[in-house]
């Protein structure tokens, strides 16, 4: 997109968002977030144009919060996965992120009738965190060994 040929953002190709996510992914945790993304990715290929989310800002504004949720997401795991991050610190990581993305995914289920494609659709992103006990208290003694009580 830098380039001086290429001044069109329409046009600028990214690489699947997944490909963060793949280093990670024998994590619970992370393959719960990626089947939360490839849920929502169903939910926009399936026709996000027809819901004319341009026509309603406040269903914009919701669709954008799902996608933000994504893409931080893969910001997250592609650091974890640069930084060496434990991977209980990983767990914990995300078992927010998947309430989080749950959580906005409910918010915009609510925008459309009950039963309608759009929401069932959308009530498969909603999922729940598999995150032990072992894993939160790891990362409790990390912080205290850190930080100090």
């Amino acid at each position: 997109w830098f380039e001086g040929r290429d001044r069109n953002a329409r046009t600028v190709k990214f690489a699947s968002c997944m490909q963060g996510y793949e280093q990670l992914s024998s994590m619970p945790n992370v393959a719960i977030f990626q089947a939360q993304v490839e849920e929502f990715r169903r939910f926009a290929a399936d026709g996000v144009s027809i819901l004319n989310p341009t026509g309603d800002v406040g269903l914009a504004i919701a669709i954008g919060r799902c996608v933000a949720a994504v893409v931080y997401g893969q910001l997250v795991a592609e650091n974890c996965h640069i930084a060496g991050v434990a991977s209980t610190t990983v767990s914990v990581i995300f078992h927010g992120m998947i309430e989080d993305f749950s959580a906005e995914a409910l918010k915009l289920s609510a925008m459309f009738l009950p039963d309608s494609g759009p929401e069932s659709q959308l009530r498969k992103v909603v999922r729940i965190p598999q995150t032990s006990s072992a894993d939160v208290a790891a990362v409790c003694d990390l912080l205290v060994s850190r930080y100090g009580k």
